[in-house]
């Protein structure tokens, strides 16, 4: 199975950018936009994992460095990856909160390292993010990205989850396996 550690967002939230991504996808028809169950800060992806792999990674959220405070968190501004070029990735980029996402993403990285877990270095650092579209094959001038919109309200993240994902033609479909609620 495909699992994945990610930070959900509250359902206000998710719905919003949803709203977001169908209005670009209106806009650049070459887009693809997530679900709105789908939105989400990937923390680690991991790909294919066995069932004793999938019972170690729920493990490790019972760990208690992971008894952390929830994250205030507000998205600042629409960018892409890759930063030059054609983007291939339009995503919600976050300002307040973000070095809260990053101390998440650090501690299970310690976690994953003193499990010997085999984690794929991205050689570049860690940015917290919700992917909102993909771009595979059309040009996408960033320009024409400037006047989106993202909600401006401050939200709270308050958990990690570890989800199966299972590929669709109509899209990936997220199911929690096991969650860990901060501050507990």
């Amino acid at each position: 199975m495909r699992l994945f550690y990610a930070l959900p967002l509250p359902p206000g939230f998710t719905r919003a950018l949803g709203r977001v991504g169908a209005d670009m996808k209106r806009r650049f028809p070459g887009l693809s936009v997530p679900r709105e169950a789908g939105l989400h800060f990937t923390i680690f992806f991991f790909g294919e994992v066995d069932a004793e792999g999938a019972a170690r990674l729920s493990g490790l959220l019972d760990a208690e460095e992971l008894g952390r405070p929830a994250v205030r968190v507000r998205f600042s501004a629409v960018e892409t990856f890759p930063p030059t070029g054609n983007p291939r990735v339009v995503y919600a980029a976050v300002d307040e909160g973000a070095e809260g996402i990053v101390a998440v993403h650090d501690c299970l990285g310690r976690l994953l390292a003193r499990e010997r877990w085999p984690v794929e270095d991205e050689h570049r650092p860690f940015r917290p993010h919700v992917t909102i579209a993909r771009n595979k094959r059309d040009f996408l001038s960033r320009e024409a990205l400037d006047g989106i919109v993202l909600p401006a309200e401050p939200f709270t993240i308050d958990r990690c989850v570890l989800f199966r994902s299972d590929l669709r033609p109509d899209g990936a479909v997220y199911t929690p396996i096991k969650e860990r609620r901060f501050g507990t």
